[in-house]
């Protein structure tokens, strides 16, 4: 079994280790090293979740089955935090996707950014639809976009 030289990241000896990438030395350091990195994320605990949503806003989507599929690329995201189809200023929008059959990693998914009560709605006509005048400009939005992104 092949051994690996370190130097351990909290007290700087110069230690073997049996396995790669290991950190520390001994259990006291790992202990102090992991409790480092513990309260740093205590301290940074809203700028670290919103790290993380932003990278999941925009790499992660849920198909119509639930299922959640990371590593996908979205149109970007509106500036003014617009829907796109209400033009409601509204803080948390959600990608409404017409495609199921491409989710797959790496692969463009063409869709737009609309608010809660437009992605229900959007969803619900689809089921039933009966063309209002909202899922009229819905239809619009989407055919421009299918137009641009082919």
């Amino acid at each position: 079994m092949p051994k690996y030289k370190y130097n351990c990241q909290n007290c700087n000896k110069e230690f073997i280790a049996k396995k790669r990438n290991v950190k520390f030395c001994c259990k006291k350091c790992w202990l102090k090293g992991t409790n480092y990195y513990r309260e740093y994320y205590q301290k940074n605990k809203e700028k670290m979740r919103d790290r993380q949503r932003k990278w999941a806003r925009i790499h992660r989507i849920y198909s119509s089955e639930k299922k959640r599929i990371s590593g996908v690329i979205k149109r970007a995201f509106p500036k003014n935090n617009k829907c796109e189809v209400c033009q409601r200023i509204i803080k948390f929008l959600e990608y409404h996707h017409w495609d199921d059959n491409d989710l797959k990693k790496g692969k463009f998914i063409k869709g737009i950014w609309v608010c809660r009560q437009c992605h229900l709605f959007i969803t619900l006509m689809k089921r039933n639809p009966n063309y209002p005048k909202f899922y009229q400009k819905y239809l619009k939005i989407k055919n421009e976009i299918s137009r641009n992104f082919t």
